[in-house]
């Protein structure tokens, strides 16, 4: 290429018996020039024989070459003098024997092409590691130099980095890896930015990937126990784990009794339940990558038991005195409601007094004294069947007299 040099070391030998001497050396001219100087004359010993070979540093520089990027031939030639013989050669033009040259110039070109520029690592799970790799590629005809090189410093990293001061020869690469672990759910991109020494400005080499990890649990949970089973209702889950939801399950302890939905429908019946047993429901969503780690709990019920019981209502009935009513469970469980269980707190749910029942009789109500005008009470009720206590109904209240 133009305004490059190279250089080649010409070897002369003495291949006869006897001594030789070269006088002088001369015929050279632009764009090749030996490089350094030499002492003449020069003493060739006998074939063989240390001192027989002397080796003369030539270089090319061309200047100009044609426009259209095509070759252009220079020749040239070192014509030697003395008592060496040199083999003829047509080739050269002052005198001959001589050393004959021959060179070919094109325009400069460098140029550096980057593959791939953007690299997608796509979906990783949290907790893992993914590599890609891009190469630095000399395809111009001079050689190259990284003069700055910026590595991403984030959620993704040069394993294998290209340091700045590198060279790279012509036809030759240079192959970066870079690492994506994800920290949390989601897209996250960075960049490599490379400048070299010529072939191209500052180019930025893209990352993009997502990481991804189980969902989490849905926020709340309720149930209603029915005959030998139990419906349970609860809210989409939080977040998705970064992919999309593919559903939800439903499990009851102990027994391992479980029902399944897909992504948009938030409720399931679990069946084939013990009556009379106590169960738990955990809730768990679901994605391409698995279910949620810690699933969402509700609260402990009692299969074939009563599902709470509905509209509280609390109205003053004299000093310290309030009559609570309501209306029966929308499910009675797998046998009839044979009374109902009420407790009081005046300390915001701290402490409670003892469960009273009151059994079934004409009105669903019951009386409520010792209270303290304008404080505050919580108070629950529940209903019972023969299989057990169902599930408490709850209400704030405040004394009005």
């Amino acid at each position: 290429p133009t305004g490059i040099t190279r250089t080649i070391n010409v070897q002369v030998s003495n291949m006869g018996p006897t001594p030789e001497t070269i006088t002088d050396i001369s015929g050279i001219s632009a764009p090749f020039s030996i490089r350094g100087s030499l002492t003449l004359p020069i003493n060739l010993a006998p074939a063989g024989q240390p001192g027989s070979a002397i080796v003369i540093p030539v270089s090319f520089r061309p200047t100009t070459a044609p426009s259209d990027g095509s070759a252009a031939p220079f020749t040239g030639e070192i014509d030697v003098t003395g008592t060496a013989s040199l083999p003829t050669s047509p080739l050269c033009v002052n005198s001959s024997p001589c050393i004959p040259l021959r060179g070919t110039a094109v325009i400069a070109a460098p140029h550096v092409t980057y593959t791939p520029v953007n690299n997608a690592f796509g979906i990783v799970p949290l907790g893992k590691a993914a590599t890609h790799t891009f190469k630095i590629t000399n395809d111009g005809n001079l050689p190259i130099t990284i003069v700055k090189a910026k590595p991403p410093v984030s959620v993704f990293t040069a394993t294998r980095p290209v340091d700045e001061g590198t060279t790279i020869p012509v036809g030759e690469s240079v192959a970066v890896d870079v690492r994506f672990a994800p920290a949390a759910a989601g897209v996250s991109s960075d960049h490599y930015s490379i400048t070299p020494s010529a072939g191209s400005s500052m180019t930025t080499i893209s990352f993009t990937g997502v990481g991804v990890d189980v969902p989490t649990a849905p926020r709340v949970i309720s149930v209603t126990p029915g005959v030998r089973s139990v419906v349970a209702t609860w809210s989409q889950a939080l977040t998705n784990g970064g992919l999309n939801l593919t559903g939800y399950t439903v499990t009851a302890t102990p027994g391992g009794r479980s029902c399944s939905t897909g992504p948009t429908v938030l409720h399931c019946t679990v069946t084939g339940l013990t009556d009379g047993i106590r169960y738990r429901l955990q809730v768990r969503s679901r994605n391409a990558l698995g279910s949620s780690i810690t699933p969402l709990s509700s609260v402990p019920f009692v299969a074939g038991a009563p599902s709470p019981p509905r509209n509280l209502t609390v109205v003053a009935n004299g000093a310290g005195v309030s009559r609570l009513t309501w209306i029966a469970p929308a499910v009675s469980g797998s046998a009839p409601v044979i009374r109902y269980l009420v407790r009081v707190s005046a300390d915001g749910g701290s402490t409670w007094t003892t469960w009273t029942g009151r059994t079934i009789g004409p009105g669903l109500s019951a009386q409520l004294s010792g209270l303290s005008k304008g404080h505050s009470y919580v108070l629950q009720l529940h209903a019972v069947n023969k299989f057990g206590d169902g599930l408490n109904a709850s209400m704030t209240f405040v004394q009005r007299t």
